[in-house]
């Protein structure tokens, strides 16, 4: 068939643009999920620290005298 041929090369610029598309959806995706990653990375590690910090504030240091019962 001799339009198939014409056919192919007008949709070959059409592909190639949805090509282009196509990689700079992807690029984008990747980008946003290794940022969405970074970010959620450095919330769990400063998460931590205050946790641990709260954790440290609430034991009495060693060299505390023992609370006494009474109220005292």
């Amino acid at each position: 068939m001799p339009g198939t041929k014409a056919l192919a090369r007008r949709a070959a610029p059409v592909q190639e643009g949805r090509m282009k598309v196509a990689l700079i959806v992807l690029w984008t995706l990747a980008a946003g999920v290794g940022l969405f990653l970074l970010v959620r990375a450095r919330i769990v590690r400063a998460t931590e620290a205050l946790t641990r910090e709260a954790a440290r504030e609430r034991l009495p240091p060693p060299d505390a005298p023992p609370d006494r019962p009474d109220g005292a």
